[in-house]
């Protein structure tokens, strides 16, 4: 029980007088609950490169866990999260190929779960078109997981059967992290003769949207994301002198299955004029709900009827940088 403390001046010096005890005070109000292993940030990122956490230009087969600020994290073992570790030099892996290749392209959300004494990466496959999970991910203690709180959810990665890996090329960003998300950057650029000695031609309608440099395939950016992410989208346009004037703009579309939208999603504003060597650049910006989604760099002639475009956009012979999309966000 606290007691008070007077003291009082005798005239030669301070003495001190005790008074009776004071009474007791209320109790202070009782510390959260909950494990501290829970709050922290899982120490690592999912990539395709086994030794380094970015991964970002690296195609593969296999999915690594590898450390980035720690090799640490904390997973559930049914009655409390308890901190795991793993070894830096052995990151724990998701072999696409094991026991066979998919014949056809994948979306998964990846976990982490604590088994042989050991942290183990498992997937849980989305079905197609890639618009939504078949298996919601559940909270426990503010933290998203599987169906069972043993599995940690860490990201949402998309295997692509034409290169038959996972991971991320300039085009194609195929993995996205749910902690320590990185800054990703992708661009498509339409056919052409990077040596400028043959002249590569297609025709763009006054009326239709249709793939700059004449080819999808060399004008889509594909990106999966776990979690509805901002993206930022732009277009970089170059024309040669000779050509009516024409427009840019992109086309997008969720999964991997619908067509693409009939207007572009983004319009760059303005047009080319019919100008030697002249640029246009237009940015936007996109919200991308969880799921896989493509991104279209489209073009088409203002005037009244088609017209052939040289280069894909770029001036032949003359030293100026392709026409472009681009695109970034953090996965």
């Amino acid at each position: 029980m606290a007691t008070s403390d007077v003291r009082v001046w005798t005239g030669t010096e301070w003495v001190s007088l005790r008074g009776p005890a004071g009474p007791t005070g209320p109790a202070g109000p009782s510390g959260s609950s909950g494990d501290v292993a829970a709050t922290l940030i899982p120490g690592g990122r999912l990539s395709s490169s086994p030794t380094d956490a970015n991964g970002q230009g690296v195609n593969n087969s296999t999915l690594y866990y590898v450390a980035h600020t720690s090799n640490r994290i904390a997973l559930y073992d049914g009655s409390a999260w308890v901190m795991r570790t793993w070894p830096s030099a052995s990151s724990p892996v998701l072999d696409f190929h094991s026991p066979s290749a998919p014949t056809a392209d994948v979306v998964s959300d990846v976990f982490a779960r604590w088994e042989n004494n050991a942290v183990k990466l498992v997937r849980v496959d989305w079905p197609e078109p890639f618009t939504a999970r078949s298996v919601n991910l559940e909270v426990k203690d503010g933290i998203y997981t599987g169906a069972s709180y043993e599995d940690r959810y860490l990201g949402t990665v998309f295997y692509a059967k034409a290169f038959n890996t996972v991971g991320a090329t300039i085009a194609s960003q195929g993995v996205w992290n749910m902690y320590h998300r990185l800054r990703r950057l992708a661009n498509a650029r339409p056919l052409y003769d990077p040596s400028a000695t043959t002249t590569v031609s297609y025709t763009m309608s006054p009326t239709t949207w249709s793939p700059m440099g004449g080819s999808a395939a060399s004008n889509t950016i594909t990106a999966v994301f776990g979690l509805p992410t901002a993206v930022m989208l732009g277009t970089t346009l170059h024309a040669q002198a000779g050509q009516n004037e024409f427009q840019s703009g992109i086309l997008y579309r969720h999964g991997n299955t619908a067509a693409y939208t009939d207007n572009p999603a983004i319009a760059m504003a303005g047009a080319m004029a019919n100008q030697d060597v002249r640029g246009m650049t237009g940015i936007d910006m996109y919200h991308a709900a969880a799921g896989l989604h493509s991104f279209q760099y489209v073009g088409r002639n203002a005037a009244t009827a088609n017209a052939t475009v040289y280069g894909g956009g770029i001036h032949v012979g003359k030293s100026c940088p392709a026409s472009q999309l681009w695109g970034t966000w953090h996965a």
